[in-house]
């Protein structure tokens, strides 16, 4: 009917003009039970296509305010974030989140092992982190806007880097730093504060908490991972290949503690096996 070809019509418009994709609808005969469902699909569909018109908007307007406030080269369409996570230096990591047009774009996250062995110096480990990441990449390559979690001393130590790589001029740097959520920028003694409600800072910190939030992850993982060796090299006679073995075999030191006998020296000789049941 005419009102399905109206419909038709404006939801095929918004898949051209914002998604960018060619989107075909078809509305078939179908009896009333099944139109009806249908019909709210589409209804559905229309909502949510508005919906991420809206927010695109916003999205579009938070990065052109950031732009204009902090007087940068480009509007950032794309920002990179950093953070250091550790305990006392021990299995500490650097994180990467990413966001692409103000939405994170978790593809492109990356982690850092620190090379540097327990050093409580999370500025050595930021220049570490960043002389890793940006080293290697042509200007075409650089994000818009380079985002660190922290204040004026870790916004320092990025920027010393980027001067040492000669790449100084060619990226914007700013940090957040969270007590007041401080945006400083690199090159200059002032303090940015966006309203709470601001679309350009709820961008930074989406991107702020998902670098902390991944770093976290990968240190807890690092550090578990130590922690159960550390626990099997106190037993003599297991080495490298027999750590290996018992935790592909059982997954977890918790798991080889469990085990039955039996199920132990399936895996390795008597003598160990009892050692193990005392862990």
């Amino acid at each position: 009917d005419s009102l399905s070809l109206e419909k038709k019509e404006i939801l095929e418009g918004w898949g051209k003009n914002y998604l960018n994709i060619n989107l075909k609808l078809f509305f078939p005969v179908v009896k009333s039970r099944r139109k009806k469902l249908l019909e709210m699909a589409y209804l559905n569909l229309d909502e949510e296509i508005k919906k991420y018109h809206n927010q695109k908007n916003v999205l579009e307007e938070g990065m052109k305010t950031l732009h204009k406030t902090l007087n940068l080269k480009k509007i950032p369409r794309k920002i990179e974030c950093f953070d250091i996570s550790n305990i006392s230096g021990k299995d500490a990591v650097g994180a990467m989140s990413v966001a692409i047009e103000g939405r994170l774009a978790k593809k492109y996250y990356r982690k850092f092992k620190i090379k540097t062995k327990d050093t409580p110096d999370d500025y050595h480990m930021m220049r570490e982190v960043i002389k890793r990441r940006y080293s290697k990449l042509t200007e075409i390559e650089l994000p818009d806007l380079i985002l660190i979690d922290g204040g004026l001393g870790q916004l320092n130590t990025v920027e010393q880097v980027f001067f040492n790589l000669k790449k100084n001029d060619l990226v914007d740097i700013i940090s957040i730093a969270k007590r007041e959520e401080e945006i400083f920028k690199a090159g200059e003694n002032i303090s940015y504060i966006f309203s709470k409600n601001s679309e350009s800072l709820k961008i930074l910190q989406r991107l702020r908490d998902e670098a902390h939030r991944f770093g976290i992850t990968y240190h807890r993982k690092l550090r578990k991972k130590r922690v159960i060796s550390s626990e099997l090299d106190k037993i003599n006679g297991i080495g490298p290949k027999r750590k290996k073995d018992l935790l592909q075999r059982f997954k977890s030191v918790k798991r080889i503690k469990e085990a039955t006998l039996e199920e132990l020296l399936e895996v390795v000789p008597e003598k160990i096996a009892w050692e193990l049941k005392k862990l």
